[in-house]
Order: structure tokens, then sequence, then C-alpha cells
């Protein structure tokens, strides 16, 4: 689903980031093993050169490191507070003056006191809304645009009802 590939994108992007962090390790290691066995003849001279340059390189890497380091946290970060944004502000926008039963579920999610088996109703609630929206083309935009909303909130429902089972 769009909801699942949102999380998935966002997952994908730092798990590509610490992979992109350990291919720079790995060619580092490779390229010190290469230099090693080139230059096991060298002078004293060329041997305190080669060891300056290690120790750039070295440092180089643990600068990028902690760049990129500092990168991921960003970018988790951000997706943080994306979240906790969705689950803070989309139901209310939600609510609507002719969905009672909703409306209530929304304000208990709001305050915290939402059950599971009415996060359960929640999330069918949801389901339907983008339902109707999909089985309808002669919906007005208000409709779809609270149908996209449901669409973003549902991975917030569906993290809930995982941490409400792990409990």
């Amino acid at each position: 689903m769009v909801l699942e590939t949102i999380q998935v994108d966002s997952l994908a992007t730092i798990i590509g980031l610490v992979s992109f962090a350990g291919g720079i390790t790995a060619q580092y290691f490779r390229n010190k093993i290469e230099q090693q066995k080139m230059f096991s003849n060298m002078s004293a001279d060329q041997e305190r050169k080669l060891a300056d340059l290690e120790r750039q390189t070295e440092q180089r890497r643990v600068d990028l490191e902690k760049k990129l380091i500092g990168d991921i946290s960003e970018i988790r970060v951000k997706v943080e507070l994306f979240w906790r944004m969705v689950a803070d502000n989309v139901p209310k926008l939600l609510m609507e003056p002719t969905a009672r039963e909703r409306d209530a579920l929304l304000n208990k999610w709001r305050m915290g006191i939402i059950t599971r088996d009415e996060v359960l109703t929640l999330k069918d609630a949801l389901y339907e809304m983008i339902d109707q929206v999909k089985d309808d083309e002669n919906r007005t935009a208000e409709d779809k645009m609270k149908a996209f909303l449901a669409v973003i909130f549902l991975p917030q429902v569906e993290y809930r009802l995982h941490q409400m089972e792990r409990a």
C-alpha cells in the first residue's frame, strides 16, 4: 500500500545510507591491503610519506563516517517529526459532522485513551473512507483530500495496533 511504501522508502533511505558507509569502509580496507603489498620494499622516507597518506586517508574516512552518521540522524529526526505531526494533526482534519462515531474514535486517539478494539474500528472506518472515494469518481475535492489524509494516517494506526499487541 501507499502507506507501507512511505515507511519502506524512509527505511530504505536509511538502510541505503548505512550500506553506503559500509561500502566506503570496505573500499578503504581493500585499498590499504593493496598499498601494503605495493610498498613493502620502500625506503624510510617513502614509508613516512605513506604513513602520512594513510593517516590522512583514515582521517578522511572518519570525517566521512561522521558526516554520514549525522546525515542519517538528521533524516531520522525529520521522518520521526513527520510521523509525529501526522499522528497529532491528521485526526483533527479527518473529523466531519456527519461521522460522529469516527469523530469520537479520533478524539479518543488524540487524547491517547483509545482501546485496541476502538483502534481496529477506526482502522476499518479509515479504509471505508478510502474505498468510498475510490469507488465514486464524483466525490468532491474535500472528500478526496480526506481520503488522502486517511491513507497518510493509516500507518500510525497500524503502528499503534502493533504497540498494543506487543504490550
